[in-house]
């Protein structure tokens, strides 16, 4: 796949939850110390809107996606340094917002600790499950 080059390297540093952007498979790693200390305000806000977001206003859909890629991309970068604010931002949709979201938030075990659904993908262990 031209433009992807991430992806000719399955072994990644940093473990986490395996998520599909379109038809390229991450793995969304935790938040790391600095992450959450940088995001504290944008992470503390975001459940309330989240609230708007299911209530289907669209201005606040908007600004709930762009503070996702904000603070998803970071993380995301530490395994895939060539994604970039775009590429997320291109692949961002409803569906996944969802899901990311939720990833971000189990992944750092702030979001219901020890009930994640999802794969948990080790740097050696390709398929390892919660």
């Amino acid at each position: 796949m031209q433009g992807v080059p991430f992806l000719l390297t399955p072994k990644v540093p940093f473990r986490g939850i395996l998520l599909e952007f379109g038809d390229v498979p991450l793995i969304v790693p935790a938040f790391n110390l600095i992450e959450l200390r940088e995001n504290a305000v944008v992470l503390s806000s975001m459940d309330e809107q989240l609230a708007s977001v299911q209530v289907g206003h669209g201005n606040e859909t908007v600004a709930f996606l762009d503070l996702l890629v904000q603070v998803a991309l970071p993380p995301l970068q530490r395994n895939y340094p060539e994604i970039t604010a775009e590429w997320l931002g291109e692949r961002i949709d409803m569906n996944l917002m969802m899901d990311l979201y939720m990833a971000l938030s189990g992944a750092t075990g702030i979001n219901s600790p020890g009930k994640l659904t999802r794969n948990v993908l080790h740097p050696q262990v390709s398929e390892a499950h919660v």
